[in-house]
């Protein structure tokens, strides 16, 4: 976590983190993903006093098969890799499949006895 105090050195660092879920307790899992979210927020609110600084920006990428992270962070937030054939060279690619967007329902109408 001290390379993230690194980050505001450069214009822009990516932290790539590989299934955590691996290494770590579920809990430890949850405020990892809090933690890094918020200093990825934070790194896009600054904006350097003089445009010739680095901007100080901070982009996480968290890879994962488990379900209690994914729940964790907000479906704007999630991007699904699926490995595709590219069409010109016969070989693999990768892209961002979209995320269907789930409307919310509307909550229950309250009435009022009289």
């Amino acid at each position: 976590m001290a390379e993230l105090d690194a980050a505001a050195e450069s214009d822009l660092t990516v932290l790539l983190v590989e299934e955590p879920e691996a290494h770590l307790h579920p809990q430890l899992q949850k405020l990892l993903l809090c933690y890094l979210q918020r200093r990825a927020r934070e790194s896009r609110r600054k904006v350097p006093a003089d445009p010739m600084e680095p901007a100080g920006h901070l982009q996480v990428l968290v890879t994962t098969h488990f379900p209690v992270l994914s729940a964790a962070t907000s479906v704007e937030d999630v991007t699904i890799m699926a490995r595709c054939p590219a069409e010109a060279s016969g070989s693999w690619q990768t892209r961002p499949l979209p995320v269907p967007q789930q409307r919310s329902p509307d909550p229950p109408q309250r009435t009022t006895a009289q």
